[in-house]
Order: structure tokens, then C-alpha cells, then sequence
């Protein structure tokens, strides 16, 4: 019959078009995967929340990431990744933790990507950022990145600037209860407006923090803009060992292959690991493993489709599924208002 006809030609549809897939995806990824030829150096220190954040301990924090530093010291190192907020402090105004991280640059001859806090004026007010610091091997600052896409509800309220009474300056002024109680509050940070793409004598590399890697065209714009190699600094912590830390962990490795490019993934308890442009996870280290993990990766080639393109099949798709629901609108107009047979 027909219907039977037409239920075969969809199955075999839908097993032609995954084998097709798998079959491109064979010819395409190199079974010999290449050497990196850029060395760098990955810390995970797996501190602890409340040891990272408990007051007058951020000597625990630099102690641990100079041990780690000094472990693969080595001139050939073209730069040295810290996770996310892995000195506990903001650097812009605390001379003694940034002296702490210069000393440690200086001793290891090489960059540091450090992720820590911020702050500075900012629409005429005291404003608290998410960032990330490139220390040189003179132990001087940069190049810093402020975080432009924070978590809503977590890391900071949207639109905060046009409605005042959500700042939690204002809450905690009228809501006693959030101090005498110790509710957690969501940060008050703000997002930054700076570019996340950093330089090395060599290579130029682009930073996401965290939750800035869940978004596509943000991660293309940085490598269009002339990034070598993607880096991403998060802190999972919370997470534990659960699946939220690998659905993070997931979204990065996908960017990588979105643009064909290689990626380092500095976690502070993990995950951490340096992947290929194909998604292939090159050398990682173990969720809480106190350890830096030293390997090569390698510039990218040529740009990908989505690279050059952007998301064409994201927009294909979505103007095909607003085609349809159009056309079906139609039909079921058409048939509400008896207008089949003039159709």
C-alpha cells in the first residue's frame, strides 16, 4: 500500500542520513591525529570553595599554583593557565596578591593566564567584574579581560542599570534578613565590554570564563578576529563530579569543532584538558587531581564553514520550520473559512 510505502521510504530516510554523516566524518578526521607544536602548561589546583574564599587564606591559593608552576617550569612554556577566580582576590586592588602572582611569573620565565576578580568606575559608579589577567614573564599585567556574558540570577541581574531596586546594594539595605541569616545572594557583577582575545610574542589566543563558551557566534567573532587557539577557564566546583560538570565540559569541546580549532580547558577540579579541532581530547587530568598538565597544541589551519559562514544550518532550519508553520497556518485557514476548493 501507500502508506506502507511511504513508512520504508522514511525509515530508510532516517538510516541514510546518519550513515551519510558517519561515513563524511571518517573521511574527514585524520586518523593520525598531527603533534601540537605550542606548549603550554594547564594548573588545576582543586581548592576547595571554602578554603579558596575563607578570609586572610589567599596565600593557600598562590602557594599551591607556584608548587604547581614550578613542577613543569620550562622556558619552551609559552604560557601557564590558572582556572577561573584562581587567585581569590580582586587584583585590580590588592597590590600584595598581585605582587604574589608577579613573583610567580617572573620565577617561571613565562605568561600566566590568571583567572580573579576586578573592579573599577564604570557609568559613575563602583563597579565588580569576572576576569581573567595576562601577567608577562616580567610579572607586569597586559592584558585583561573582563567578563562580558554573566550567568542571569547567579552572577549578576539583567537590566539592573534600568531597574535600580534589584541591585543587591538595595536589597540588602531594606531586606535585613539576607545579612542576618547568611542567605546567599546572587554576585553583583557587571559585564565588561572588553575583547577576550590576548597575545603572546607568537600567537594570539581568545579567553572565554565560563559560561561565555555557551555561546557560538561569541567564540567565532574572537577566532574571525585572529585567535590562534581558544581557551576556556571555569570554576565547577559546585558541580562536583556530577553531569552538569560534563555538559559543561561538552559545550566546550563542540565550539572546538565548530571552528576547527584546538582548545585548552583549565577547570579547577576538572574538568581539564587540551582537545583537537576534531574533538578529540588530546591529554586531561582527573576530576580533584592537584596537578598541571604540560602538552603541545597547534594554531588553526583554515577556517571552518561555521567559521566563515556562521550558524547557516541553524538558520536554514529555523526558516524552514517558520515556512511550515506558515504554510499549515494557511491550510488551517483555509479550511475554518471553506476555502479548500478555491485553493
Amino acid at each position: 500500500t501507500l502508506s506502507a510505502e511511504k513508512r520504508l521510504t522514511a525509515f530508510l530516510v532516517s538510516l541514510t542520513v546518519p550513515l551519510c554523516l558517519a561515513i563524511f566524518g571518517w573521511i574527514v578526521v585524520p586518523p593520525y591525529p598531527l603533534p601540537g607544536k605550542v606548549e603550554v602548561a594547564l594548573l588545576q589546583g582543586s581548592v576547595s570553595l571554602e578554603d579558596k574564599w575563607k578570609r586572610g587564606n589567599e596565600a593557600h591559593s598562590f602557594r599551591i599554583y607556584d608548587s604547581l608552576t614550578q613542577s613543569v617550569a620550562d622556558t619552551s612554556i609559552k604560557l601557564y593557565i590558572w582556572p577561573e577566580s584562581s587567585a581569590p582576590c580582586y587584583l585590580t586592588h590588592a597590590p600584595a596578591c598581585r605582587g604574589e602572582v608577579s613573583a610567580i611569573a617572573r620565577k617561571s620565565r613565562g605568561y600566566h593566564l590568571v583567572g580573579a576578580l576586578g573592579a573599577g568606575d564604570k557609568n559613575d559608579k563602583q563597579r565588580y567584574f569576572n576576569s581573567c589577567y595576562q601577567f608577562n614573564p616580567q610579572g607586569r599585567v597586559d592584558r585583561r579581560h573582563d567578563k562580558v556574558k554573566l550567568v542571569p540570577f547567579s552572577e549578576h541581574v539583567p537590566y539592573q542599570d534600568y531597574l535600580p531596586f534589584l541591585e543587591k546594594g538595595f536589597l540588602r539595605e531594606y531586606l535585613t534578613f539576607i545579612d542576618t541569616y547568611g542567605v546567599q545572594w546572587w554576585s553583583d557583577f557587571y559585564p565588561g565590554d572588553t575583547k577576550p582575545i590576548f597575545e603572546l610574542p607568537e600567537y594570539t589566543y581568545s579567553v572565554m570564563i565560563c559560561f561565555e563558551i555557551a555561546f557560538p557566534e561569541f567564540v567565532r567573532e574572537t577566532i574571525i578576529d585572529g585567535s590562534d587557539f581558544i581557551v576556556g577557564i571555569t570554576n565547577d566546583t559546585w558541580f562536583g563530579q556530577s553531569h552538569g560538570a560534563h555538559a559543561h565540559s561538552r559545550i566546550f569541546l563542540t565550539r572546538a569543532v565548530e571552528n576547527r580549532c584546538w582548545g585548552v580547558r583549565v577547570a579547577n577540579s576538572g574538568l581539564t584538558y587540551i582537545v583537537d579541532g576534531y574533538g578529540r581530547i588530546r591529554q586531561d587530568l582527573e576530576f580533584y587531581e592537584v596537578a598541571a598538565l604540560r602538552g603541545r597544541i597547534n594554531p588553526i589551519g583554515e577556517y571552518s564553514l561555521f567559521t566563515r559562514w556562521g550558524d547557516v544550518a541553524g538558520m536554514l532550519s529555523w526558516l524552514i520550520t517558520v515556512s511550515l508553520i506558515g504554510i499549515l497556518g494557511l491550510i488551517w485557514l483555509a479550511r475554518k473559512l471553506n476555502l479548500t476548493k478555491v485553493i
